[in-house]
């Protein structure tokens, strides 16, 4: 599965805001309930899985990206959210450097494989910084979307 399946632009969240773990990934599962990426009768699990990974080990990553993600049974297919934020917010990281970009993702229990191959390939894309920049300088959720599919297939 291709990162621009699992990060469509119905996902794209623009200018995003929030302060703390837990604040922005119950913004972010709110929003894939509110564009029909996520049911609505599995957003308290998904807020509680990602949070129980969040405490478990912080998945800020350093040079302003985070990637929270978690397991969620119930769930038909994976599916992920990208929310950037220009100025940058508190997302709990062990530096406390602020974090400008958010790539959440939900998998089913089944897939853990692709979800490690995901993670890794998601993580070769972002570390570039012009990659990093092209996605906070972005416009509209359509060249998020075609700048991370232009990313994957240069991959």
């Amino acid at each position: 599965m291709n990162l621009s399946d699992i990060f469509p632009i119905e996902g794209v969240i623009l200018d995003f805001q929030g302060s703390g773990p837990e604040e922005c990934l119950s913004l972010i599962v709110k929003h894939l309930v509110e564009v029909g990426l996520l049911e609505e009768r599995l957003q308290e699990k998904a807020l509680s899985a990602l949070m129980e990974r969040e405490k478990s080990m912080s998945t800020v990553m350093g040079d302003g990206l985070a990637i929270p993600h978690a397991s969620l049974p119930g769930l038909a297919r994976e599916i992920g959210a990208i929310a950037i934020s220009p100025k940058g917010l508190s997302f709990g990281g062990p530096e406390g450097e602020p974090v400008h970009l958010i790539c959440c993702m939900l998998i089913p229990p089944a897939r853990k494989i692709l979800h490690v191959r995901t993670l890794a390939s998601l993580a070769r894309i972002l570390i570039r910084p012009e990659i990093r920049k092209d996605l906070l300088e972005a416009k509209t959720p359509a060249q998020v979307h075609d700048i991370l599919a232009g990313a994957e297939s240069k991959a």
